[in-house]
């Protein structure tokens, strides 16, 4: 099967030696024909810099902001500008193994309904893995569960692929999460109202050094405040979702679920 090209969005901000690995991993590993759009969100620490150099050196489409815009608003702006039917949204924070893009596509080309594939992910204790142990985990997912899937109730953006055209359908990221969190919850649950499955390609892993990506900012504040918005949004579908990838509401401090969100504390969702 002659594989499509993809175009791989990567949000950061800072972490300069963290978005190196995950370049080099991205130029090194993928066996597809693909386009890198790195959307830099005001970094500081030579990013930009270094991102001016990979431009010419590998080709790569930056996009830069004079601010964090935060992950939605940096997806959204990867997607307007991306030359591919397929879109790989993935984290400044991972490393991609030897052929993850292809093997992620040719599941989402083949599986009927499929809306997004995301690959197995090192557990999130688990930052410690070596090169050698990444590609050991990497092989043997390979050759024990070679074409395997598996269908999810949600999935992390941390590495996702999916398509325009489910795009179109399901909508563009809500900016109104900020900064980020929660938003993947609600991309994939908007894939699901529009009747899309969200699979889990068991012979591709990726190592994913957890909490680097928004480092720097009260995660806990955060991540109430997006989870809330959620609710406000979507309500008992909300609920329903979160149960079934196994958060339910209240389990990460938020307040009870009984209690009523007002619609004056958030903006108009998309």
């Amino acid at each position: 099967m002659k594989k499509e090209p993809v175009s791989v969005i990567i949000p950061c901000l800072n972490n300069l030696e963290f978005t190196k690995k995950t370049l080099e991993s991205v130029l090194s590993k993928t066996q597809v024909s693909f386009e890198i759009i790195v959307v830099d969100n005001g970094s500081s620490d030579g990013t930009s810099e270094y991102l001016e150099g990979m431009k010419s050196e590998a080709g790569i489409r930056v996009i830069r902001n004079s601010i964090n815009r935060g992950a939605p608003a940096a997806f959204n702006q990867g997607i307007r500008v991306a030359s591919s039917r397929y879109i790989i949204f993935l984290n400044n924070d991972t490393i991609v193994t030897e052929s993850w893009a292809g093997k992620m596509l040719e599941k989402f080309l083949n599986i009927p309904r499929a809306g997004a594939v995301v690959p197995c992910f090192n557990p999130s204790g688990r930052n410690d893995m070596d090169p050698a142990n990444i590609a050991r985990e990497a092989a043997y997912l390979e050759l024990s569960r070679k074409d395997e899937f598996q269908y999810i109730p949600g999935a992390t953006t941390c590495c996702l692929l999916t398509g325009k055209d489910v795009i179109e359908r399901a909508g563009f990221f809500d900016e109104g999460y900020g900064l980020g969190t929660n938003d993947d919850h609600d991309f994939c649950l908007r894939l699901r109202l529009a009747g899309f499955k969200i699979i889990c390609a068991l012979d591709t892993f990726i190592f994913h050094y957890y909490s680097r990506t928004l480092g720097g900012f009260d995660m806990v504040s955060l991540d109430r405040r997006n989870r809330e918005y959620f609710l406000w949004k979507f309500g008992n579908k909300a609920l329903e979702y979160l149960e079934g990838i196994g958060q339910p509401y209240g389990s990460r401090g938020e307040r009870p679920r009984e209690v009523i969100i007002s619609r004056d504390a958030f903006p108009e969702p998309v």
